[in-house]
């Protein structure tokens, strides 16, 4: 008997999730048929729908649904100016990255002391040696001492880095 209602709740689940999903079209004139919301953020939702996933811009909702979301023009501009000026930010220090290498003379939890540290700032052709050593932030997984590291690393203060990206060398 049970498993005749638990087979029954099934089908009811079933059939009204596929009851409750709806077609869309943006103002942009993109249609989405079989909506089914996954996400809802300030400025967009992300959706299901028959033909896969797709995260949309609220603006582009017509005015129904951004209240049902309840879209608010001004946040979402300050969080999408927040993300730009974030995106510029990190390509600023991606432009300006530092090519970086040594032995590794001590492992930390979140790091790395590297001897023989070397630089090289990709776009000024700047190259210096250390005899002191540097610590560099970065994954330690697998890392052993007196092996080599190298990468690209951001400068985060005096003899002090954090890896963009890293090769570990036997």
């Amino acid at each position: 008997m049970s498993t005749i209602i638990r087979l029954l709740l099934l089908c009811l689940a079933l059939f009204s999730s596929v009851a409750k999903s709806e077609d869309w079209k943006t103002t942009d004139g993109k249609t989405y048929q079989e909506v089914k919301v996954v996400k809802v953020q300030v400025d967009t939702v992300t959706i299901l729908y028959k033909d896969g996933g797709v995260q949309i811009p609220l603006s582009t909702l017509p005015s129904d649904l951004q209240e049902r979301f309840h879209y608010n023009s001004v946040l979402a501009s300050e969080k999408i100016s927040s993300e730009k000026k974030e995106q510029e930010q990190i390509d600023f220090l991606k432009e300006n990255k530092l090519r970086a290498g040594g032995t590794i003379v001590q492992i930390f939890p979140n790091g790395v002391i590297l001897k023989g540290f070397f630089t090289d700032f990709v776009q000024k052709n700047y190259k210096n040696q250390f005899n002191e050593g540097a610590y560099v932030s970065c994954n330690t997984t697998g890392l052993s001492e007196n092996k080599v590291w190298e990468g690209f690393v951001w400068s985060i203060g005096d003899y002090s880095y954090t890896t963009v990206e890293s090769n570990y060398l036997i």
